[in-house]
Protein backbone atom coordinates (compact mmCIF):
# COMPACT_ATOMS: atom_id res chain seq x y z
CA UNK A 1 0.00 0.00 0.00
CA UNK A 2 2.92 2.72 0.96
CA UNK A 3 5.06 1.73 -2.48
CA UNK A 4 1.57 2.43 -4.73
CA UNK A 5 0.84 5.66 -2.73
CA UNK A 6 4.55 6.68 -3.11
CA UNK A 7 5.30 5.69 -6.54
CA UNK A 8 1.44 5.51 -8.27
CA UNK A 9 -0.10 2.69 -10.11
CA UNK A 10 2.15 -0.19 -12.21
CA UNK A 11 3.03 1.79 -15.49
CA UNK A 12 3.77 -2.00 -17.15
CA UNK A 13 0.62 -3.18 -15.47
CA UNK A 14 -1.53 -0.40 -16.75
CA UNK A 15 0.12 -0.80 -20.58
CA UNK A 16 -0.21 -4.27 -20.50
CA UNK A 17 -3.87 -5.05 -19.38
CA UNK A 18 -5.69 -1.81 -20.14
CA UNK A 19 -7.63 -1.27 -23.38
CA UNK A 20 -7.49 1.08 -26.23
CA UNK A 21 -9.80 4.34 -25.62
CA UNK A 22 -11.65 5.02 -27.90
CA UNK A 23 -10.58 7.61 -30.10
CA UNK A 24 -12.46 10.80 -30.86
CA UNK A 25 -14.70 10.88 -34.36
CA UNK A 26 -13.13 13.43 -36.72
CA UNK A 27 -15.39 16.86 -37.18
CA UNK A 28 -15.37 18.51 -40.35
CA UNK A 29 -15.53 22.05 -39.57
CA UNK A 30 -16.12 23.47 -43.30
CA UNK A 31 -18.83 25.96 -43.38
CA UNK A 32 -20.51 26.21 -46.55
CA UNK A 33 -20.81 30.41 -47.64
CA UNK A 34 -23.60 31.68 -49.67
CA UNK A 35 -22.73 32.09 -53.39
CA UNK A 36 -23.67 35.07 -53.76
CA UNK A 37 -21.03 36.43 -51.35
CA UNK A 38 -18.42 35.49 -53.85
CA UNK A 39 -19.74 36.29 -57.36
CA UNK A 40 -20.42 40.24 -55.79
CA UNK A 41 -17.06 40.42 -54.35
CA UNK A 42 -14.66 38.37 -56.80
CA UNK A 43 -11.84 41.30 -57.05
CA UNK A 44 -10.52 42.52 -53.78
CA UNK A 45 -8.09 45.37 -52.89
CA UNK A 46 -5.01 44.84 -50.96
CA UNK A 47 -3.40 47.25 -48.77
CA UNK A 48 0.35 46.11 -47.49
CA UNK A 49 2.79 47.98 -45.24
CA UNK A 50 5.86 47.41 -43.05
CA UNK A 51 5.20 47.23 -39.09
CA UNK A 52 7.72 47.06 -37.10
CA UNK A 53 7.07 46.19 -33.36
CA UNK A 54 10.49 45.82 -30.95
CA UNK A 55 12.95 43.58 -32.66
CA UNK A 56 10.25 41.97 -35.38
CA UNK A 57 9.43 43.06 -38.86
CA UNK A 58 6.05 42.43 -40.31
CA UNK A 59 4.08 42.75 -43.48
CA UNK A 60 0.96 43.98 -42.34
CA UNK A 61 -2.04 43.44 -45.12
CA UNK A 62 -6.05 44.12 -45.02
CA UNK A 63 -8.26 44.34 -48.68
CA UNK A 64 -11.13 46.68 -48.22
CA UNK A 65 -14.19 44.42 -49.04
CA UNK A 66 -14.04 41.19 -46.72
CA UNK A 67 -11.57 42.86 -43.88
CA UNK A 68 -9.26 39.98 -43.91
CA UNK A 69 -6.43 40.73 -41.68
CA UNK A 70 -2.79 38.79 -41.83
CA UNK A 71 0.45 39.70 -40.38
CA UNK A 72 3.40 38.00 -42.03
CA UNK A 73 6.78 38.03 -40.19
CA UNK A 74 9.76 38.81 -42.44
CA UNK A 75 13.38 38.41 -41.86
CA UNK A 76 13.86 41.81 -43.17
CA UNK A 77 12.73 44.70 -45.82
CA UNK A 78 14.51 43.23 -48.75
CA UNK A 79 12.60 42.60 -52.17
CA UNK A 80 13.14 39.00 -51.63
CA UNK A 81 11.25 38.75 -47.98
CA UNK A 82 8.47 41.37 -48.72
CA UNK A 83 7.91 39.47 -52.03
CA UNK A 84 7.51 35.89 -50.14
CA UNK A 85 5.44 37.49 -47.33
CA UNK A 86 3.24 39.00 -50.32
CA UNK A 87 2.85 35.37 -51.76
CA UNK A 88 1.71 34.18 -48.76
CA UNK A 89 -0.89 36.48 -47.99
CA UNK A 90 -2.16 36.25 -52.06
CA UNK A 91 -2.20 32.08 -51.91
CA UNK A 92 -4.69 32.62 -49.04
CA UNK A 93 -7.28 34.51 -51.24
CA UNK A 94 -6.55 32.90 -54.22
CA UNK A 95 -7.54 29.55 -52.64
CA UNK A 96 -11.02 31.07 -51.36
CA UNK A 97 -11.69 31.37 -55.17
CA UNK A 98 -10.46 35.64 -54.96
CA UNK A 99 -9.21 37.71 -57.27
CA UNK A 100 -6.73 40.58 -56.62
CA UNK A 101 -7.01 43.24 -58.83
CA UNK A 102 -5.30 46.16 -57.04
CA UNK A 103 -2.19 46.98 -54.86
CA UNK A 104 -2.45 49.63 -52.39
CA UNK A 105 1.16 50.29 -51.00
CA UNK A 106 3.42 53.34 -49.82
CA UNK A 107 6.27 54.94 -52.43
CA UNK A 108 8.77 51.96 -51.23
CA UNK A 109 7.10 49.36 -52.59
CA UNK A 110 7.85 50.69 -55.84
CA UNK A 111 10.80 48.30 -57.11
CA UNK A 112 9.00 45.26 -55.58
CA UNK A 113 5.55 45.74 -57.34
CA UNK A 114 7.58 46.44 -60.74
CA UNK A 115 8.72 43.16 -61.20
CA UNK A 116 5.75 41.24 -60.02
CA UNK A 117 3.17 43.48 -62.11
CA UNK A 118 3.64 41.17 -65.19
CA UNK A 119 3.39 38.17 -63.01
CA UNK A 120 0.22 38.88 -60.59
CA UNK A 121 -1.74 40.80 -63.32
CA UNK A 122 -2.32 43.54 -60.40
CA UNK A 123 -2.96 46.39 -60.53
CA UNK A 124 -0.70 49.05 -58.61
CA UNK A 125 -1.69 52.00 -57.15
CA UNK A 126 0.96 53.92 -54.38
CA UNK A 127 0.23 56.75 -52.57
CA UNK A 128 1.51 60.08 -53.41
CA UNK A 129 5.18 61.12 -52.38
CA UNK A 130 5.42 61.95 -48.46
CA UNK A 131 1.67 59.94 -47.86
CA UNK A 132 1.13 56.72 -46.25
CA UNK A 133 -1.71 54.75 -47.07
CA UNK A 134 -5.05 54.90 -44.85
CA UNK A 135 -6.47 51.93 -44.33
CA UNK A 136 -3.42 49.67 -43.69
CA UNK A 137 -2.09 52.61 -41.59
CA UNK A 138 -5.28 52.15 -39.43
CA UNK A 139 -4.77 48.13 -39.24
CA UNK A 140 -1.15 48.73 -38.18
CA UNK A 141 -2.39 50.47 -34.92
CA UNK A 142 -4.99 48.18 -34.11
CA UNK A 143 -2.45 44.93 -34.53
CA UNK A 144 -0.19 47.17 -32.61
CA UNK A 145 -2.75 47.71 -30.12
CA UNK A 146 -3.69 44.19 -29.25
CA UNK A 147 -0.15 43.01 -29.19
CA UNK A 148 0.43 46.00 -26.09
CA UNK A 149 -2.57 44.18 -24.30
CA UNK A 150 -1.55 40.96 -24.06
CA UNK A 151 2.25 41.84 -23.53
CA UNK A 152 1.13 43.89 -20.70
CA UNK A 153 -0.50 40.32 -19.11
CA UNK A 154 2.78 38.73 -19.67
CA UNK A 155 5.18 38.54 -16.65
CA UNK A 156 8.00 38.84 -18.71
CA UNK A 157 9.76 42.08 -19.16
CA UNK A 158 11.54 40.86 -22.51
CA UNK A 159 10.12 39.17 -25.11
CA UNK A 160 12.40 36.75 -27.72
CA UNK A 161 12.08 37.47 -31.29
CA UNK A 162 10.10 34.51 -32.24
CA UNK A 163 7.64 35.10 -29.44
CA UNK A 164 7.25 38.66 -30.52
CA UNK A 165 6.60 37.84 -34.50
CA UNK A 166 3.58 34.77 -32.92
CA UNK A 167 2.28 37.79 -30.83
CA UNK A 168 1.89 39.58 -34.39
CA UNK A 169 0.48 36.67 -36.20
CA UNK A 170 -1.81 35.49 -33.51
CA UNK A 171 -3.51 39.06 -32.38
CA UNK A 172 -4.53 39.59 -36.65
CA UNK A 173 -5.68 35.92 -37.06
CA UNK A 174 -7.95 36.33 -33.60
CA UNK A 175 -9.51 40.15 -34.87
CA UNK A 176 -10.82 38.16 -38.19
CA UNK A 177 -12.95 35.42 -35.76
CA UNK A 178 -15.88 38.10 -35.61
CA UNK A 179 -17.56 39.88 -38.28
CA UNK A 180 -15.91 42.80 -39.37
CA UNK A 181 -17.19 46.52 -39.36
CA UNK A 182 -17.92 47.51 -42.51
CA UNK A 183 -17.26 44.34 -44.04
CA UNK A 184 -18.88 42.80 -46.48
CA UNK A 185 -21.22 40.93 -44.28
CA UNK A 186 -22.71 41.35 -40.91
CA UNK A 187 -22.96 37.76 -40.53
CA UNK A 188 -20.06 35.67 -41.07
CA UNK A 189 -16.47 36.36 -39.85
CA UNK A 190 -13.52 37.21 -42.47
CA UNK A 191 -12.27 33.81 -41.19
CA UNK A 192 -15.10 31.86 -42.02
CA UNK A 193 -14.79 33.89 -45.59
CA UNK A 194 -11.90 33.77 -46.55
CA UNK A 195 -10.63 30.07 -44.79
CA UNK A 196 -13.88 28.99 -45.00
CA UNK A 197 -13.50 27.46 -41.63
CA UNK A 198 -14.88 27.75 -37.91
CA UNK A 199 -13.31 28.56 -35.19
CA UNK A 200 -12.66 25.27 -32.92
CA UNK A 201 -12.36 27.56 -29.40
CA UNK A 202 -11.65 24.49 -27.45
CA UNK A 203 -8.45 24.42 -29.16
CA UNK A 204 -7.67 28.14 -30.05
CA UNK A 205 -7.85 29.29 -26.60
CA UNK A 206 -6.91 26.09 -24.44
CA UNK A 207 -4.03 28.13 -23.21
CA UNK A 208 -3.47 31.82 -23.09
CA UNK A 209 -0.17 33.19 -25.31
CA UNK A 210 2.47 33.08 -22.95
CA UNK A 211 1.90 30.30 -20.91
CA UNK A 212 3.98 27.29 -19.60
CA UNK A 213 2.47 24.59 -20.82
Amino acid sequence: NHAEIIYGPDGSTLKGKSTRPTTKKAVDDWIEIPEELYKRNQNLELCVDVMYVNNATFLNGIDKTIRFRQCVPVRSTSMDDLREALDVMLRKYNKAGFEMSKLHTDREFVPLTNEMLDEMNVVFEPVTAGQHEPTVERANRTVKERMRVQHSRLPYSALPRVMTEFLGETRAAMLNWYPAKNGVSAHYSPNQIVVQRNVNYKTECVAEFGAYV
